[in-house]
């Protein structure tokens, strides 16, 4: 039996066979301006700044970081004390959506993103909901001390570039 693949046809007369994903097409091609215009390096940059400050600030709220080194795509740290409810807080109270260890790890750790369209706001609101919600769950650790910490990783990072980044 020979049968021709209809696509042949759609492509010879500039169609295609089916519906295209024209939204990922489209998103694909926004992504890859966004980068065109950080350049490279300046997106590597910033996932270290991002990263950087976030681990300074769960230190600084005694949390551990999980794996040495860490990655600047994503950063994994030691859940507190009452771990399942800290992190339905996270969900539930503060919109935070974060991802949980897994296999071994699951209900031991859980991880923050870096990798993407994330600023230092971002870092910072997330940084907020983890203080929250350790507060509402009995962790000791000084109110703020987190902001505080990821707020100058960000303000040497800028007076290493010297100026706004």
């Amino acid at each position: 039996m020979n049968v021709e693949f209809k696509g042949r046809k759609d492509l010879a007369g500039n169609n295609t066979p089916w519906t295209p994903a024209v939204t990922l097409i489209r998103g694909l091609a926004v992504a890859l301006q966004m980068l065109r215009d950080e350049g490279v390096e300046n997106v590597w940059s910033r996932h270290d700044r991002l990263a950087s400050s976030l681990r300074a600030g769960a230190e600084a709220l005694g949390l551990k970081i999980f794996g040495n080194p860490s990655s600047n795509a994503v950063t994994a740290i030691t859940l507190p004390e009452r771990g399942e409810e800290f992190a339905s807080l996270m969900k539930k109270k503060y919109g935070i959506t974060m991802a949980e260890g897994q296999e071994h790890l699951k209900g031991k750790i859980f991880r923050v993103s870096h990798l993407g369209y994330y600023d230092e706001a971002d870092m910072l609101s997330v940084l907020y909901a983890i203080e929250s919600a350790l507060s509402d769950v009995g962790h000791d650790h000084i109110p703020g001390a987190g902001l505080s910490a990821a707020q100058q990783v960000f303000n040497e990072s800028r007076e290493t570039a010297g100026g706004v980044r």
